[in-house]
């Protein structure tokens, strides 16, 4: 009887050991030869298709505007603009892993108003003006984007990834409605000292330049953010640096005076874009996962 009593105390407190160390704080230590579980992260994202959706406030920039006659005349641009404008874009992507994807996108831009003055000054031997020429330019620049992205994805905290990308492509630059309005001035000096200003001859005429395309190398910078909604939905805002190349020209403008003078070349057409997009990916594997599996011990 004594015996089955000992026995009996010994089973409950090797039962109550596990207990009574959770209770004051203590951690048992396994048996030697015991396995010890390790933790098992969740698997990474697998690679997969996705498409995108993108719109964009373009901040559009002309670096230089050439025409040949006004350079042989020496003449110069007084101003160049053109104004900004919005766009669309869609493509397709491919995720490789859980920092590279790549994705082709084409991307329609509304037209921007293209604006220019210059300004042609000719002086005589006593170095008066002799002639006084202004030319007024007022057309569209149309244009269309295909483009190759590669994209880095740096981290992701809570679903909020920053990324970096890099793009090449081509650029369907056109000019549309050109319209010229030219205003010149003849000045007329007397042929004896002081040589005084005795006339002034002015006159206007008009022209117009044909629709023209051209196609160019592009090239752009991308940084932004994007943020998960779900497994397949996630939405991006972003900053874009786009090169449009230096192509874009007009044809050959017609005057109403009875002349045709040299195309209007635009160099390095630019912008700064503000885009907001969405990609919706087909891939069904979860996301990756900054957490471990829960583990469960069992002594």
């Amino acid at each position: 009887m004594k015996s089955a009593f000992l026995f009996a105390s010994t089973a409950l407190a090797i039962a109550a050991m596990p207990a009574l160390a959770s209770a004051q704080g203590l951690r048992l230590t396994p048996a030697p030869g015991a396995v010890t579980p390790v933790p098992h992260p969740v698997p990474a994202a697998a690679s997969g298709w996705y498409l995108r959706g993108d719109v964009a406030a373009n901040a559009n920039q002309i670096g230089s505007l050439k025409q040949d006659n006004l350079t042989l005349n020496g003449g110069s641009f007084l101003s160049k603009s053109a104004s900004n404008t919005a766009s669309v874009g869609v493509g397709v992507g491919y995720r490789f892993n859980d920092t590279l994807r790549v994705d082709a996108t084409w991307e329609l831009r509304t037209g921007s108003n293209l604006k220019a003055v210059d300004n042609v000054r000719i002086l005589n031997s006593r170095g008066q003006t002799a002639a006084d020429i202004y030319s007024v330019y007022d057309g569209n620049i149309g244009t269309q984007v295909a483009l190759l992205n590669a994209y880095i994805d740096l981290a992701n905290w809570n679903g909020l990834t920053p990324f970096i990308g890099a793009s090449i492509g081509v650029a369907r630059n056109s000019i549309s409605g050109l319209t010229t309005s030219n205003a010149s001035t003849l000045n007329i000096y007397s042929a004896t000292a002081p040589y005084d200003l005795t006339s002034r001859i002015s006159d206007a005429s008009s022209g117009y330049s044909p629709d023209r395309v051209r196609y160019s190398f592009a090239w752009g910078l991308t940084a932004g953010l994007a943020y998960a909604v779900s497994d397949r939905l996630t939405l991006e805002m972003a900053y874009r640096y786009l090169n449009l190349g230096n192509g874009a020209q007009t044809s050959l403008i017609h005057c109403t005076c009875g002349t045709i003078g040299t195309p209007l070349k635009v160099g390095n057409l630019s912008s700064h874009d503000a885009k907001l997009g969405m990609r919706w990916t087909f891939s069904d594997t979860p996301r990756v996962m900054s957490h471990y599996q829960p583990v469960v011990a069992k002594y």
